[in-house]
Formats: C-alpha cells, sequence, structure tokens
C-alpha cells in the first residue's frame, strides 16, 4: 500500500525552534516587594485592587503577560481601534465580567464611541444569547457611567 504525501510529512521530524525563557528566576536576596505599599500608592488609580495585587505578588507574570500582548498586537494587520473591538467581543463571549470593563475604558481611551462599544458587545447575540448579551451590556453600562 502507498502512503499518501501527507503521511510521509507528518511522520517527518520537525525542527522547533529554541525556547527563550520568558521568566526571570528571582535571585534569592531580591526583597519582596511590599503589597501594602504598592496597593497604597496605587489606589487612586483605576486598575483593578485584586489586579494591582496580583501583579505586585508576581511581576514576572505581569512582564510576559505584557509581552504575549504585544507579541499579539503586532501578529497581524488590524489597527489598534479594531483590535479593541475584537477584544470587546471575545470578553462578551466569555463572560469576563471584570475583562470587558477594563477593556471597555481602554477603549474609550482609544477614541471609540460609546455607540461603537455598544454596537460590539450586541454583535454576537445571535451566538452568546440575548440573556449574556443583556448581562454584557449591563456591566458595560457600569464601566461607561464611570467615565
Amino acid at each position: 500500500m502507498v502512503e499518501t504525501e501527507w503521511r510521509k510529512l507528518s511522520r517527518a521530524p520537525r525542527e522547533r525552534a529554541p525556547i527563550e525563557p520568558v521568566l526571570k528566576k528571582r535571585s534569592r536576596t531580591q526583597v519582596k516587594p511590599n503589597i501594602e505599599d504598592n496597593l497604597m500608592k496605587r489606589e487612586n488609580t483605576d486598575l483593578p485592587k485584586t489586579f494591582v495585587a496580583f501583579t505586585d505578588r508576581f511581576p514576572e507574570l505581569q512582564e510576559a503577560h505584557q509581552q504575549v500582548g504585544k507579541a499579539l498586537a503586532d501578529a497581524g494587520p488590524l489597527d489598534e481601534k479594531s483590535r479593541a473591538l475584537v477584544k470587546l467581543g471575545v470578553c462578551v463571549g466569555a463572560g469576563r465580567e471584570s475583562a470587558l470593563k477594563s477593556h471597555i475604558r481602554r477603549s474609550l481611551e482609544l477614541g471609540l464611541t460609546r455607540e461603537e462599544i455598544e454596537h460590539a458587545l450586541v454583535l454576537g447575540m445571535n451566538s452568546i444569547g440575548f440573556p449574556a448579551t443583556v448581562a454584557a451590556w449591563q456591566w458595560a453600562q457600569e464601566a461607561l457611567s464611570q467615565k
């Protein structure tokens, strides 16, 4: 029996790119940040307190998260406003209230209008359902009222 070409290719050894470690290891002598001090310094920001506490406790993870975000943004042709609208839709579909509110704040900073944001939220209604869309719209109203 003759093997098809794709089977030969699928069994061929693959070259793998070396993986660079993203996280830097902390030295044992490095002092951990004082979470309470950092929270007090940043408590007047728009960032959720839990997010601030997490990033203060795990700064290497936050740095890696930011690097991935930049790589994702650079991976294709979408402009910043288009990417913001996509992220809003993803947050709605995934049911992520906190992330949706965060992305709404960022979308407003980019110059998106309330109408553009609301349109992005309702576009997925046939896919995720009416109740989930209404819930997301309610979260959006809370975020939009804080602007």
